[in-house]
């Protein structure tokens, strides 16, 4: 979260977990596939609550092209989370010597239901909590917006304001914002509201660089990278 604030964005905080991932060990392939697999379950389980909380609220002010993006989200995630690692593994020879490697970076892609039904229930609920975070600061300020309207346009702004074309989704958020619930509020309240969600994703992500700063994990993350080169 640190490196997502104040270092490279996105990409940059993905690349620092790849690095702790792979513990100094020549696994930065596995470790990069972890750190994908991560960012695609997220963007389903992301378009998951969208496409649901649309469908339960009826809401037409979305545009269709929006939903059929959020569809064909799903189903590609869904479809190369199951066929690819398969399709890797069949096209590796077993006497290969990169067999392994491939064996394990597949196994960064679970497919054990029991299992995927937990780190689902954990996303869900960490994108839940986000969604909610958005309608209390909300009502905060004095929007009033239905819960369930929330519910239906927040995902597609998480979804818009992950995309590394700028720093912590600073203007693509409120642009978002002010195009999903445009009809609830004005854009003096969509800056508030942005402003309000920069401020407190700013201060989090600072504390993460203390911690780790005290913890030693900075010098380890420099550690890994003089290792596994």
């Amino acid at each position: 979260m640190y490196v997502n604030a104040f270092g490279l964005g996105t990409v940059g905080g993905d690349v620092v977990r790849g690095l702790l991932y792979a513990q100094g060990q020549k696994a930065k392939t596995e470790s990069l596939a972890s750190v994908i697999a991560d960012r695609a379950h997220g963007l389903l389980v992301l378009a998951l609550i969208g496409i649901i909380s649309v469908l339960l609220v009826d809401q037409d002010k979305i545009d269709i092209s929006f939903k059929i993006l959020l569809v064909a989200s799903v189903v590609g995630i869904v479809a190369g989370w199951f066929l690819g690692p398969s399709i890797l593994l069949k096209i590796t020879p077993k006497e290969s010597k990169w067999r392994n490697k491939v064996e394990r970076t597949a196994a960064q892609f679970p497919t054990d239901l029991k299992k995927l039904a937990l780190i689902t229930a954990l996303s869900a609920a960490f994108h839940i909590t986000q969604i909610l975070t958005h309608i209390y600061m909300a009502s905060a300020i004095g929007i009033e917006i239905p819960w369930n309207r929330f519910f239906a346009a927040i995902p597609f702004v998480n979804i818009l304001g992950t995309l590394p074309i700028s720093w912590q989704g600073l203007g693509v958020r409120e642009t978002s914002l002010l195009f999903f619930l445009k009809d609830y509020v004005t854009g003096e309240q969509v800056l508030a509201l942005g402003a309000i969600w920069f401020l407190a994703v700013t201060v989090s992500s600072a504390i993460g660089g203390v911690v780790a700063a005290a913890t030693g994990d900075l010098k380890q993350i420099e550690q890994n990278k003089t290792n596994a080169e």
